[in-house]
């Protein structure tokens, strides 16, 4: 894997030799700590990748040997400084052996590589006076070990081990990553680094991803995916999602007038139910007392033994009825025919109860088989007649 660490730096902390014209500089060039890096896959989404520079690794003799004499370029290159190339882009090197040293800036507990940097390219040391390009970037090849832990404090899913650099350029403009501080010329100026990685070990350009500097990509985030995307393409994504959060909160703003449309229908709902219920209540009460006044009315007449529980209302009145008219056919009659005749029997049995003190016995004479109403038979109002006469003898 190849990696590429940026080092913005401060044109007032830079020196040029007298003599030679050549540009020299004492950076803190890397350190210990988490770095986070971004990882264009295939599909286009970024995966980050946050590595731990394990003291270990980074102040490992071969790693730290392989600074010396580095060389400097203009630019990232497309394919890695060798032999063979050398000539096409160096424009300085590293100028000294690197050394471990404490962080520059107070609280920071991460350790760093200080080493002297030169530049003897006169247009490039033009380009840094003028500000033109103010960061360093340095590019290595590494075996990256799949691990989780923290680092003080700091979290990291992965380790670089076996660290080999193998150029360090200058840069219009890091990209992206993880800022730390840097001392130039010894002087207190703090200046960043950040971390990108590049590409993936494989077939392909060095550094796929770099572009010269001339163009700037940033991330846009999407369904908890990050897209690494031109400018131009970045606001245009940008204006499309405020285009659907606007739509998402219309939206939302008739969802809630939905719900209150919908809570005001429930409680209406739920209103008519209880109405219902008690309308339905009222009706059971209502019944039960009909029910009751009927079966004591019609006791009253058949006597307290009679069993009506089983009967409907209609069977009731008809059992009454025939107490008087046993010869009486109702089947044919309607509902309406029986409520009369049984209101007509219940009123004249009221009646009787109410009259001369005479017994059931003798109430009950006159009334047998075959006794009908006298409006239906003549017979029987003739018998009734003969009755009344009967019973009034004893007063001539």
């Amino acid at each position: 894997m190849k990696n590429s660490d940026y080092i913005k730096l401060n044109k007032d902390a830079l020196g040029t030799d007298e003599d030679s014209g050549m540009l020299k500089l004492m950076a803190h060039i890397s350190r210990t700590g988490v770095f986070v890096y971004q990882k264009v896959r295939p599909d286009g989404t970024v995966e980050i990748l946050r590595q731990l520079r394990h003291p270990d690794d980074v102040f490992e003799e071969e790693s730290m040997t392989s600074l010396v004499g580095l060389p400097v370029t203009n630019e990232h290159p497309k394919e890695a400084v060798t032999s063979e190339n050398a000539e096409d882009y160096i424009v300085g090197m590293s100028s000294n052996l690197p050394k471990k040293v404490f962080a520059p800036v107070q609280g920071d507990s991460e350790d760093y590589i200080e080493q002297l940097v030169t530049f003897f390219n006169r247009d490039t040391i033009e380009e840094i006076i003028s500000g033109k390009k103010s960061e360093l970037s340095l590019g290595y090849n590494l075996d990256l070990e799949p691990c989780e832990g923290t680092w003080n404090g700091v979290p990291y899913n992965c380790r670089q081990r076996n660290i080999k650099y193998n150029h360090l350029s200058l840069v219009k403009k890091a990209r992206g990553g993880r800022s730390i501080k840097l001392v130039l010329d010894g002087e207190d100026t703090e200046v960043e680094v950040s971390g990108e990685i590049l590409v993936e070990d494989g077939d392909g350009p060095l550094f796929d991803n770099i572009d010269g500097g001339e163009e700037e990509m940033k991330i846009f985030n999407h369904d908890g995916k990050e897209f690494k995307v031109e400018d131009d393409v970045f606001s245009l994504l940008n204006k499309f999602k405020g285009n659907l959060d606007s739509m998402g909160v219309d939206l939302a703003t008739k969802d809630k007038e939905s719900d209150k449309l919908q809570a005001k229908c429930d409680d209406l709902t739920q209103k008519l139910k209880v109405q219902k219920d008690n309308d339905d209540q009222d009706e059971v009460r209502n019944l039960v007392k009909r029910r009751v006044a009927l079966e004591k009315s019609a006791s009253s007449i058949l006597g307290s033994k009679a069993v009506l529980d089983s009967l409907s209302d209609r069977e009731v009145k008809e059992r009454v009825i025939k107490k008087s008219h046993e010869n009486l056919n109702l089947d044919s009659k309607s509902d309406d025919y029986v409520d009369a005749r049984y209101d007509l029997c219940v009123e004249t049995y009221n009646k009787d109860s109410e009259g001369d003190g005479q017994s059931d016995d003798e109430k009950n004479m006159g009334k047998g088989v075959g006794n009908t109403d006298a409006a239906d038979d003549p017979v029987a109002e003739a018998r009734k007649k003969a009755w009344e006469n009967a019973k009034n003898q004893f007063k001539s």
